[in-house]
Order: structure tokens, then sequence, then C-alpha cells
């Protein structure tokens, strides 16, 4: 019977040898994100940055403004004698998909404003479409950087008291580095610094611009 017991422990030895270290491994880390395919960022958020410059201007001031798929900014403004008011919308879906590591997405925006300032009106419409491409790193539990680079196409026209209506074209090139902290399964945060350079002709000539600004916002992973 004693001799039993020992060849069964005997028996036993190469087993647990071979789990120990198995049950010494630490548990692998598990990233939420990297399991959905289709993200929707910036469904609510809130943007600043420089007004749109010319090489080899000063920054002549910074604007702040709520964003997400729906936007808008306006109001009055008055100085040097004169009075003004604005309004502008703008409707800002965007996607991305996750192919691996890499995202493959884009973003749309179709905007419109119209301004009046004693007495004239100015009008303005626009249509851009942006493809983009990105990367996910993970670095630490549910937080991720996420770099994006994207080139769109700019199309609309322009009008103003006065002057006859004139087409736009250009493109827009633009990149962001965002933060990115999981919140649960499905929703995320994103903050971050970004910059758009922009170039675009009209019938009265051309123009490049450039603007840097940060944001923050809320997304959705599917």
């Amino acid at each position: 019977m004693r001799s039993t017991w020992i060849l069964g422990f005997v028996c036993l030895l190469p087993a647990v040898a071979h789990a120990s270290p198995e049950a010494d491994k630490p548990p692998e880390q598990k990233h939420e994100l990297l399991e959905r395919r289709l993200f929707l960022p910036g469904l609510l958020g809130f943007g600043t940055g420089t007004t749109l410059l010319s090489f080899g201007a000063g920054i002549t001031g910074i604007a702040t403004g709520t964003g997400g798929i729906f936007s808008y900014d306006g109001g009055d403004m008055s100085g040097g004698g004169s009075k003004s008011h604005l309004d502008s919308f703008s409707f800002n879906p965007s996607f991305d998909v996750r192919v691996g590591r890499f995202t493959l997405g884009g973003g749309l925006s179709i905007a419109y404003s119209r301004a009046t300032t004693d007495g004239n009106e100015s009008e303005s419409t626009s249509f851009l479409f942006a493809p983009r491409v990105g990367y996910l790193a993970p670095i630490g539990k549910e937080v991720y950087l996420w770099p994006r680079a994207s080139l769109g196409l700019l199309v609309g026209q322009e009008s103003a008291t006065g002057y006859e209506t004139s087409a736009l074209t250009g493109l827009v090139a633009s990149a962001d580095l965002l933060l990115v902290v999981g919140l649960g399964q499905h929703f995320f945060l994103t903050m971050g610094p970004s910059g758009s350079y922009e170039t675009a002709s009209t019938t009265g000539g051309a123009s490049s611009t450039f603007g840097v600004g940060a944001s923050v916002g809320i997304g959705v992973a599917l």
C-alpha cells in the first residue's frame, strides 16, 4: 500500500512541475477597443485653436467652440464702429474601421455660414470629404495613442453683397495625435493636438492657410 502511494506521487511530479510556471504567469492584459471593428469618434466634443493663418502672419485670435456630428457657432460682434452677426452650421460625421492595429476611415463636413455687417451680407457653403489613416497603439490598460492623418477635397461657393458668387475648390491636409481612454466596452474619450493646412482657389484668386488646435471628445466603438 505504501509503495502504491509513493509510485503515484512520483508520477504526478512531472505534471506539477509543468503546470507551476503557467500558474505563476500573469494574466494577459485585455484591450477592449482592439476587439472592436467600427469607431465613431467625435460624437460630442469641445475644441480650441487658432483662427486661420497665412504664412508669415501672426496669430490674430483663438477660437473655441463645441463640436461633434452637429455644430453651431455664431453671435453678435462689434468693433470699430460696426456691428456684425454670424451664424455658422455644420454636419460632421466621421468613422474609422480597424484593420489590425491600423484604422482606415474618413470624415465628411457640410457647412453653411451667413454673416451680416452693417447691412451687407455674405454667405458660404462648403463640402469636404477627407479619407484618413491611423494607427491604434495600446500604452496601458485601456489607454491608447491614436495618430491619424487625412487628405481631403474641398468644394463650395461664396457670395457677398455687391459681388458675384464665386466657386471654391481646394485641398485640406490634417493630422492629429489623440490620447484615447476606453470607457467600458463601447465608449471612449479622446483628447489631443491637431493641425491642418488648406490651399484653395476662388474666382478672385488663390490662398493657403493653416491652423493648430486641440480637442476633447466622446466616441463609440462597435
